[in-house]
């Protein structure tokens, strides 16, 4: 049997490669950079990226259970409850109990809150419009289609909330990441 060539550093070269060509590994190294570039787009804002995303699906949702809230965020209940608290403590949301569900607590934005969301939405769209003029129209949407594709073959769920800026068909059906 063949030995495996080595690289300079003594690791297994193919190992790297095939690695570095996986699906996965390249669509979380993809995300990882997104979310830096995403970061340092609104570092002035004062918000992280989670909170800032939490803010945008809270005023696009207004009255939104924080449980679908997390789910919509793609994290536990828990991690969502903190995002809304944090955000609360900024006085950009407030959580009250559901009419309909004394167990259930609902996020809505405050006037702060809607502003701020506006300015991230906007720097959203902006970063949106980079990446597409980058791919080109037609890549980038059938890059979303196939992202979209390979989220529902996984099995994920956004928990059912609206991430389209209701005015611009442009951006696609989330209008930035995070």
């Amino acid at each position: 049997m063949a030995a495996r060539p080595m690289a300079a550093d003594g690791s297994d070269s193919e190992a790297r490669l095939e690695l570095s060509q996986g699906i996965g590994f390249l669509v979380g190294r993809l995300h990882r950079r997104l979310r830096a570039h995403w970061e340092r787009s609104i570092a002035d804002l004062g918000l992280s990226a989670p909170q800032a995303a939490a803010l945008r699906a809270a005023q696009q949702n207004p009255g939104v259970p924080m449980r679908a809230l997390a789910r919509a965020l793609g994290t536990d209940p828990m991690n969502g409850r903190r995002l809304a608290l944090a955000l609360e403590r900024l006085g950009l949301l407030e959580i009250r109990g559901s009419r309909s569900d004394v167990r259930a607590r609902e996020v809505f934005p405050t006037p702060a809150g809607t502003e701020l969301a506006i300015r991230l939405d906007q720097r959203a769209r902006a970063q949106q419009r980079a990446l597409i003029e980058e791919l080109g129209e037609e890549r980038a949407a059938a890059l979303r289609m196939l992202l979209e594709r390979l989220e529902f073959a996984l099995g994920e769920d956004r928990g059912g909330l609206s991430w389209q800026p209701a005015d611009d068909p442009q951006t696609g059906s989330e209008a930035g990441p995070c």
